[in-house]
């Protein structure tokens, strides 16, 4: 199973709760990276990593996700996409609801990125498609 898919379906199943934090249990430094770019762009109050267990030998850990009250629905896509720099308005039409809302996490060769970030860029890059959020 895709780690990445499960922890935007949690996020997605507590917004819908109403929950504004959670723990998410199994994680990957990628998984990381992307919650941290959520954080960068306002949709994450927080995410912290809080030890599983009171052992001192035990390097397992948690995360600790806090919900921003803009975030009203996200999803990781599965299969990933490879996008060109070209089809990444088609995949804008496709999964977001409207011009300039909500984001697509790409994952690049330059490291994870937006649909805004790599607008902005002066080389055109594609990436595969992880998930949007808006």
């Amino acid at each position: 199973m895709n780690i990445l898919v499960n922890v935007l379906t949690n996020l997605r199943n507590n917004v819908r709760v109403g929950n504004r934090s959670f723990i998410q249990r199994y994680h990957s430094r990628f998984v990381r990276e992307v919650l941290q770019k959520l954080v960068d762009t306002g949709y994450l109050t927080y995410v912290k990593q809080i030890p599983a267990s009171k052992k001192p030998q035990n390097r397992l850990t948690h995360l600790e996700i806090g919900i921003a009250p803009i975030l009203n629905n996200c999803a990781g896509v599965s299969p990933q996409f490879v996008l060109r720099y070209r089809q990444i308005e088609q995949m804008e039409q496709r999964f977001l609801p409207a011009v300039e809302i909500g984001l697509l996490l790409l994952s690049t060769t330059q490291g994870i990125r937006t649909n805004r970030e790599l607008r902005l860029m002066e080389q055109p890059i594609g990436g595969k498609l992880l998930g949007y959020v808006f």
